[in-house]
């Protein structure tokens, strides 16, 4: 491919002498994908191929976030079910209705499944993720020893694992549920709350010894309000050190794209980003085989 800097074209003027020069030729341009726009930058190919990886950074990046969202969110719904729980039991006494009692054991075991499964999808990927974002700079088992550091250090951690394959293959992760009030110290007001265990006496054989052990090691059961909220706590851990991790790579990313954006708008100070890309020509016909790289933010 001819590295050279290329004049801006118009593709479709055939009877352009540039386009006849290089139609035998690959080059890519900053291009605005519509109708009836001739605004054109030409690129060589290593800008084209830098814009690629830039906003392929950028992309995995997004993906990293968004799935590190999908965690948080699921960390909040199973909260915001312990405060509403309990706000219900203060107001309407639920003891005694026995359909209402179980659906919140049902509802509160379906939160942790789905937040224990979105758990399970950001560890998975964070390696393939890792290695998008660094275009393989960032090693596998650079990773994978992060994450066993904080499986190693918490047993909270290594419970919720075991409890999460439960969930997946088994029934849903709550054995008990206590809601209720006490008296605080003998005083005249009282305080309410909702609490969900796992009972290692209540599973059946299939569950890892190892988690079993550990389980009993804490009496038994687990309260899988504080369970949860360890978990997450070491999530948010990994997560803050991985962000570190990518750092380097998504403001390198940012700044090139940045960079393109301003020479567009100097060249068109008219013209918006909408839909602006750096893109490849073969023969100076667009390549619909090639990858496109937008700027527009």
């Amino acid at each position: 491919m001819d590295c050279s800097k290329l004049a801006a074209v118009d593709p479709m003027m055939s009877n352009s002498k540039e386009f006849e020069n290089n139609r035998a030729r690959s080059y890519g341009l900053m291009n605005r994908f519509g109708l009836s726009n001739p605004e054109r930058i030409g690129l060589t190919e290593q800008e084209y191929q830098e814009l690629i990886v830039a906003r392929d950074v950028l992309t995995a990046l997004a993906s990293f976030e968004e799935k590190f969202f999908g965690v948080s969110e699921g960390y909040r719904q199973v909260e915001e079910f312990v405060l509403k729980s309990t706000l219900t039991e203060m107001i309407y006494h639920r003891r005694d209705d026995a359909t209402s009692f179980h659906s919140v054991r049902a509802e509160f075991g379906r939160l942790v499944s789905a937040f224990l499964s979105a758990c399970r999808l950001y560890l998975d990927s964070a390696i393939t993720d890792a290695s998008e974002i660094s275009a393989g700079a960032i090693h596998k088992d650079a990773v994978k020893g992060l994450i066993s550091d904080h499986y190693d250090r918490s047993p909270y951690y290594r419970v919720m694992e075991a409890i999460r394959n439960y969930a997946q293959h088994r029934a849903l992760p709550v054995t008990n549920v206590s809601i209720g009030w006490c008296r605080d110290n003998g005083r005249d007001t009282r305080s309410f709350r909702s609490q969900f265990f796992f009972e290692e006496a209540k599973i059946d054989g299939k569950f890892k010894s190892q988690a079993r052990a550990e389980i009993e090691k804490l009496g038994g059961k687990v309260d899988l309000k504080a369970s949860v909220r360890s978990y997450f706590d070491e999530l948010c851990s990994i997560h803050g050190r991985l962000r570190k991790e990518f750092g380097p790579y998504k403001v390198k990313a940012e700044r090139l794209i940045l960079e393109w954006r301003k020479k567009w708008q100097t060249r068109f100070p008219s013209k918006a980003l909408s839909a602006v890309a750096a893109c490849q020509f073969q023969g100076g016909v667009l390549d619909p085989l090639a990858r496109v790289a937008y700027v527009d933010p």
